[in-house]
């Protein structure tokens, strides 16, 4: 699923976030937790809390939740 799928509101299935969280750079967020909504990183903190009150999202939204591995293998 591409970005102009999401800007549409077409629900996305867990292959279809893993793959684009898999082709995004995260070694800059090693240990943080982000939240990705719609094709989008629209959160990063250092816990989970914070991550999500930086995201900012309505309560009927599902976003994708992930804590970046601190190692060098980002594999998620």
């Amino acid at each position: 699923m591409d970005e102009r799928m999401a800007r549409r509101g077409e629900r996305m299935t867990d292959g279809d976030v893993l793959e684009w969280i898999s082709s995004q750079n995260l070694s800059g967020m090693r240990g943080k937790w982000i939240v990705a909504y719609q094709m989008k990183i629209v959160g990063k903190a250092d816990t989970l809390e914070g991550a999500l009150k930086e995201a900012n999202l309505a309560p009927d939204s599902v976003p994708f939740v992930l804590q970046v591995p601190v190692d060098e293998n980002l594999a998620v």
